[in-house]
């Protein structure tokens, strides 16, 4: 059966505090304050890498409708990097999709046509990214409910309450990594202002560098399945 995620409390306490031997908050080195920025701080990093194997660990998918005539589309906050821009319609009983190809229309002359084409099964535009913007050219010569869609990577939320775990997206075996890379910075801030007892602190650093060499495998496959698509590529 599948190991339940555990409560940031419970990962502090029973598993950071007890590593860094000193488990009684009101006289540690480190407040709980403290370790969650770090904690959350060892998570951004594992984010990035995590997104940058394009194995979909990061990836949302957010919706927006054309305007007619209208060339730029917020991206919603929080957006990494855009993987795919692609139209959706209904067509009868059928839903397609259609992914746009990117032109950044560098060194080219272009012209802006308002209100063409007139309908989603003959509009085909390319996209460029500018800010949190997506504009396609040429613009829309119509309006659509829900037919621009994004896939892009975006950060979990943070934790912030005891009672706060892991976001889904997380690989389980996610966490154990988390734990020591919050205590190998923990005792490096301790190391800044006094000293820490190296031998015990190469040990958990030694573990960690095993344990994320080992992570940073795990995740570049994440199916066993045979990929008959095309796999996704960022391009140049």
């Amino acid at each position: 059966m599948p190991r339940s995620r555990r409560a940031w409390s419970t990962m502090r306490d029973s598993d950071i505090r007890v590593l860094l031997r000193e488990t009684v908050a009101a006289t540690s080195f480190w407040s709980d304050a403290q370790l969650l920025l770090l904690f959350n701080a060892a998570m951004d990093l594992r984010v990035m890498q995590a997104a940058m194997v394009d194995e979909g660990w990061m990836t949302d998918q957010y919706t927006s409708g054309l305007v007619a005539d209208q060339r730029e589309y917020p991206l919603p906050e929080g957006a990494g990097r855009v993987k795919r821009v692609s139209l959706k319609w209904t067509d009868g009983s059928v839903t397609r999709e259609t992914p746009l190809d990117r032109n950044d229309q560098w060194g080219q002359n272009v012209t802006h046509v308002a209100g063409s084409p007139g309908s989603i099964s003959s509009y085909h535009p390319t996209y460029q990214l500018q800010a949190n913007l997506i504009l396609l050219e040429p613009s829309p010569g119509f309006t659509r409910a829900a037919s621009l869609m994004i896939d892009l990577e975006s950060a979990p939320a943070r934790l912030s309450a005891d009672a706060d775990k892991l976001d889904l997206r997380w690989p389980d075996v996610a966490e154990t990594l988390l734990i020591y890379d919050t205590v190998i910075l923990a005792l490096a801030m301790e190391h800044s202002q006094g000293g820490t007892e190296a031998d015990y602190v190469n040990h958990l650093r030694g573990f960690q560098r095993e344990f994320e060499s080992a992570f940073m495998e795990y995740i570049t496959d994440r199916t066993e399945g045979r990929t008959f698509g095309q796999p996704f590529n960022q391009g140049a």
